[in-house]
């Protein structure tokens, strides 16, 4: 019989979740901006995220856009996708 192939970063379903990690399922839309309300004035965040080569960690800063707040920073692992909606992810705030 055929095993079936994981994607690249794929785990396989059965494998144990990793402990403290809580499944992300991404989500992605089109929006049509002509019809969307102006979004100017409205609480916004500046993200900037640096992507550690080699693995499959991410720290990310998110800034006030309007400079009221701390800068907050998090740092974020990915375990590899266990189908086609979820994957195992893990997230620290730093302080």
């Amino acid at each position: 019989m055929c095993e079936p192939k994981l994607s690249p970063g794929a785990r396989s379903p059965d494998a144990p979740t990793p402990k403290y990690a809580l499944p992300e399922i991404e989500r992605r839309w089109l929006a049509d901006l002509d019809a969307a309300p102006a979004l100017s004035g409205l609480p916004a965040w500046i993200i900037e995220d640096l992507y550690l080569e080699g693995s499959r960690l991410r720290v990310r800063a998110m800034i006030d856009s309007e400079g009221r707040g701390p800068t907050l920073f998090k740092l974020a692992k990915k375990y590899g996708s266990r189908g086609s909606y979820t994957e195992p992810m893990t997230n620290l705030y730093l302080d």
